[in-house]
């Protein structure tokens, strides 16, 4: 019984807010998050942060503004984390209020967030700092109007474009 309640939550999960998933073509420079059109290629500055609910190291998520993630059309390296082949990017529009709550347990509001959609952009590596031979999510990020917000040890970092 467990199990099927298992799978049940898992796809529940997956279907969870989602509108539709768009492989993004790595020749296209501009993707569309609701009525945005930008690109997500380039160098992307942490300028703020907030704690979520369960938040490691509150002191330490200080030293992370200031610090830089790139993201480009063959590699995306996030602070010390390096995906570099066979990359691939999706984007996900999603319920904001469902999507955050249940992700990371937390209202959007407690993070800036106002809109019912926002776009979240899924990072898949096959090797780099995560060796497998399959494609595992490398790391899920909120596009949220010309942000990004990352999620790292319970804390929501903010970046900005360089």
């Amino acid at each position: 019984m467990k199990k099927i309640t298992v799978i049940l939550i898992l796809i529940n999960f997956i279907n969870l807010g989602c509108k539709r998933s768009n492989k993004i073509n790595v020749q296209e420079e501009k993707i569309i998050c609701g009525k945005d059109s930008f690109s997500i290629f380039g160098k992307w500055k942490v300028v703020d942060f907030k704690s979520g609910i369960v938040s490691v190291a509150p002191d330490r998520a200080k030293d992370f503004i200031g610090r830089y993630i790139t993201i480009k059309k063959d590699t995306a390296i996030l602070l010390n984390m390096v995906c570099y082949d066979k990359i691939q990017y999706k984007i996900r529009t999603v319920n904001a209020e469902e999507y955050i709550n249940f992700s990371y347990n937390i209202s959007p509001i407690k993070l800036g967030i106002d809109e019912n959609e926002i776009c979240i952009l899924e990072i898949y590596c096959a090797k780099g700092e995560i060796d497998i031979e399959y494609k595992e999510s490398f790391d899920d990020i909120i596009i949220y109007k010309d942000q990004l917000i990352d999620s790292w040890d319970g804390h929501f970092f903010y970046l900005e474009r360089q």
